[in-house]
């Protein structure tokens, strides 16, 4: 198998570019969350009881280690205040949705673009160089969008996800190399 290194070079741009592409299409409609924008930057101050700590929206942690845990000059701390606790939350589980609808969104524009790869009238040679960079820009779509959201997917559906992703890229080697290898034997 002899490669042009112009045509590594145009499968390569097309796929990093169609890859580009695709997320900075999906940020447009659903920008980058902020942490600032859930939870706001508060002055420092001591919080020292669990009154204090819920009072200043925050959530309260008693220390269950008598061992290991700071002391307070004239006093011992029972806990401690974790003040962005809830608005972490809530930018955690935002930032979850997200993470869920790029891997979506991804997936399917990386559908889109395997499939323009493989029904790319191939009347021009140039056509399979530019095919073959959009099979590959959508399979970085497509992994992309499985690693953001897969701290996330539960642990029974990841091996079914991998399993259709290897079994979409062992159907692509055949399609396509398949191809190229019986064109080959012809002549």
């Amino acid at each position: 198998m002899s490669f042009d290194l112009r045509q590594i070079i145009v499968v390569l741009a097309v796929a990093v570019l169609f890859s580009f592409f695709s997320y900075a299409s999906f940020d447009a409609f659903y920008p980058q969350l902020e942490y600032n924008d859930f939870c706001e930057q508060k002055p420092y101050f001591e919080i020292n009881n669990s009154a204090q700590c819920e009072a200043s929206g925050g959530k309260w942690t008693t220390y269950q280690n008598e061992g290991i845990r700071p002391v307070k000059i004239g006093g011992d701390l029972t806990g401690w205040c974790d003040v962005d606790h809830y608005c972490r939350e809530e930018y955690e589980d935002e930032n979850s949705k997200r993470d869920y609808y790029s891997f979506i969104v991804l997936s399917i524009i990386g559908v889109l673009g395997i499939l323009i790869g493989l029904y790319l009238p191939l009347a021009n040679p140039i056509n399979e160089w530019i095919g073959t960079g959009f099979m590959l820009g959508g399979l970085f779509d497509i992994f992309f969008g499985t690693a953001r959201y897969y701290q996330d997917i539960g642990r029974f559906v990841k091996p079914i996800i991998l399993f259709l992703e290897l079994a979409l890229v062992i159907f692509l080697t055949y399609k396509k190399l398949g191809v190229s290898a019986l064109q080959k034997k012809k002549k």
